[in-house]
This record gives C-alpha cells, sequence and structure tokens, in this order.
C-alpha cells in the first residue's frame, strides 16, 4: 500500500541532527544494524533513517522508490543534474560509474552534506548526513548497493549458485571478504540448530541469499522457515499477490523468497520439525507488517535454541 501523503511529507522533513522523539509517527519498522549501536529506521521502503547511539538521526535516505512529487527541501527524486546545480551551487562530482552514474556531494546549510546518485543526470538516491557521520567505505558500500538495486545483475534462481554470486556481491554489500567466505564455509559445514541462530540473528541489510540456501535445505526446520517468512515481511508484498513484475527490483529477491517458503510449507518439505515456535506470538508481534492470510498460526513444540554469540549478523567468532 501507498504511504499517505502525510506520512510522505513527515519524511521528506526528517533532518540529520534530529532527535529519535522527532521521527515520524509513520515508522512502522525497525531493524537493528549494529547491536547496541545503531538501529535502522524504515518506511515501507521508501525512506531510511540511522540513529546513533546517543539517539540523533545520522544520516537520512531518500532512494529512488521515494515519490517524486514530494519535494526533500528543494529537491525532489528524479530532478535533472542542472535542477540540483540551482539549488546547491556547492556541488561538486566526486564518483562515476562504468554505468553513466555519477555521485555529487553538496551542502544543505552549515550542519548537513548531501549526497546524491544520478543516473542519465537523474537524481535517482538521495542521502544527508552530519558531517562527523561520514564515512567513505560506509558511503562508497551503500551508493554501490543501492546503484545495483535499480541496475539488478542476473540472479541464479540456485540456491547453491546464488550464494556463490552473494560472495562475489560482498564487498560492495559493505562486507569483509574474508568474512563472507567463513560464514559461507560456516553455513554449509552447519547444523539445523546453528541454521535457526544465523536465521533469527541475520543482518537483512546484507541481503537475503544465505537465507534463501537455508530454507532451501532438506535438513531446514519448519521453525526457521516460519521464522525467516516473518522476518521478510510478507504484509508489504501482498498487495502484489502473484505478480512478480510489478515488485519494485530491489525487493523482488525477498518476495521470491517468500513465496519458495510458502510452497515448501504447504507441500511439507520441511519434515524435521524439532525447534520450538510461537508463530501465534510471531503473527501477532508482526501484526503490522504480515496480513491475517498469511500468517502461519498455529504454535510449534520442540526444543529452545540458544542465541548464540553473533556480531552485525555474523557468528562472533567469524568476524576477528
Amino acid at each position: 500500500m501507498r504511504p499517505s501523503l502525510e506520512a510522505l511529507l513527515e519524511a521528506a522533513s526528517v533532518r540529520p541532527g534530529m532527535s529519535e522523539e522527532e521521527l515520524p509517527a509513520s515508522v512502522v519498522t525497525v531493524r537493528r544494524a549494529y547491536e547496541g549501536k545503531v538501529e535502522k529506521y524504515n518506511y515501507d521502503g521508501c525512506w531510511s533513517a540511522w540513529v546513533s547511539a546517543d539517539g540523533r538521526i545520522k544520516t537520512v535516505n531518500f532512494p529512488g522508490s521515494f515519490p517524486s512529487e514530494v519535494l526533500i527541501g528543494p529537491l525532489r527524486i528524479g530532478m535533472s543534474r542542472a535542477e540540483l546545480a540551482a539549488c546547491h551551487p556547492s556541488m561538486q562530482s566526486k564518483e562515476s560509474f562504468p554505468d553513466g552514474s555519477e555521485v555529487i556531494e553538496f551542502e544543505e546549510g552549515k550542519s548537513i552534506r548531501g549526497r546524491a546518485l544520478l543516473k542519465d543526470n537523474k537524481l535517482l538516491v538521495l542521502e544527508l548526513a552530519l558531517p562527523r557521520a561520514r564515512n567513505t567505505w560506509f558511503q562508497n558500500s551503500i551508493v554501490k548497493s543501492l546503484q545495483r538495486r535499480y541496475s539488478p545483475p542476473k540472479i541464479s534462481k540456485d540456491p547453491d549458485v546464488r550464494l556463490q554470486q552473494w560472495l562475489r556481491e560482498a564487498e560492495n554489500l559493505g562486507l569483509e571478504p574474508k568474512v563472507a567466505r567463513r560464514y559461507v564455509k560456516w553455513l554449509r559445514s552447519g547444523t539445523p540448530d546453528l541454521w535457526h541462530q544465523a536465521a533469527r540473528n541475520w543482518n537483512w541489510d546484507y541481503g537475503v541469499a544465505p537465507l534463501a540456501w537455508i530454507v532451501a535445505q532438506p535438513q531446514c526446520d519448519l521453525a526457521t522457515a516460519v521464522l525467516v517468512h516473518y522476518d521478510a515481511e510478507p504484509g508489504f508484498y501482498r498487495p502484489f499477490e502473484d505478480n512478480r513484475d510489478q515488485v519494485p527490483a530491489w525487493a523482488r529477491e525477498t518476495f521470491d523468497l517468500i513465496h519458495a517458503i510458502r510452497g515448501r510449507v504447504a507441500a511439507g518439505f520441511y519434515v524435521r520439525r524439532e525447534i520450538a515456535l510461537d508463530s501465534r506470538r510471531a503473527y501477532d508481534d508482526a501484526a503490522d507488517r504480515v496480513s491475517p492470510d498469511l500468517a502461519f498460526e498455529d504454535n510449534l513444540p520442540g526444543r529452545d535454541i540458544a542465541g548464540g554469540a553473533f556480531n552485525d549478523g555474523f557468528p562472533e567468532a567469524l568476524t576477528f
């Protein structure tokens, strides 16, 4: 469902430096990105804001899915390079890509720096940040990730092949390649109980390929598959029904993941049912993102699985 105009106008008014309490009431999703440090607030894929440990908004991102008719200060998604230059004479070209896209930086007042990704001389992605929040490694990974989202490569539907593709993408996702390699090796040699821990602690900002691999394994526990289904926020995809072509390109892998899980559950694919999951409670907790007809409402009896020590989605032992 498209956000209301009022909600979009509220989102467009968010700026770095505001307090967490000033975020619009329309925020519907909260994801922990770095345990104990930063949280990512995301509204229907239209915008996101990073909040630092002191409760201040650190950066705000407006991707290409943000409606072009809503102004973000003097800017709007889809405006031309010349129009952007007229609003911000301080803008400078910082980086270009083989497909012709370009990164522009500018100042918004004295306390906010802007960064924009342009493609075909049109503003595609806009980011506003506090000067001290700028981090070259982080910004470059975000830009490259967003570029891939809106010009996505062909990706394999085979979970094993897709996992290898994900390994090659690791650096562009902001991951250390060696950590990604260790993680894939850990997954392949893991047990269903470890896969459940992995799914429960995964940072979805790093893509869905590892999760798609887990839920494609015949040994995967039913509780793990149901957990991934809820965390994929199927309610967001309900308006698309089975029409994959209408799903934004950046969301299609998650759309495919949801449908794959539901098909396998219906076919009785998940014969291992040893892990406990209070799916009725999970449905209640996720009521704002799961439609009733997409819910698995039966409780799953079994063993409780310890949380394990994870750091930003990865087992701590693999990150050193």
